[in-house]
């Protein structure tokens, strides 16, 4: 199912914005100037990853700090992997097509 997030200028202002895809939660963020969808999940606990610190394409979990990249949805490779025992398989969020049309940004669910 395709849905309609917001206008390209309003992500680009926010960086990241927090949707509601019927009963998935997905963050939206700009990367390299594109929009990107990933999972609003933290592979390692669960928590919102949206609520965290967003810097050039990744997401900061505020609960224990892994890094995601919303370019891939891969977990960042860092010490902090290690120290919070992130498995091998769990290390990446489910991605999402998002794509620009007239100036809005559309996501693939």
């Amino acid at each position: 199912m395709r849905y309609l997030v917001c206008s390209m200028n309003v992500l680009l202002e926010r960086q990241k914005i927090k949707f509601q895809a019927g009963t998935r939660a997905i963050l939206v963020a700009v990367a390299d100037g594109k929009p990107f969808a990933i999972a609003d999940k933290c592979p390692h606990m669960g928590f919102p990853l949206s609520g965290g610190k967003y810097e050039s394409g990744v997401i900061r979990c505020k609960e224990h700090g892994l890094e995601v990249d919303v370019r891939t949805g891969n977990v960042v490779d860092s010490p902090k992997v290690a120290f919070l025992k992130i498995a091998p398989t769990d290390r990446n969020v489910r991605s999402y097509p998002a794509v620009v049309e007239n100036g809005s940004v559309y996501i693939e669910v």
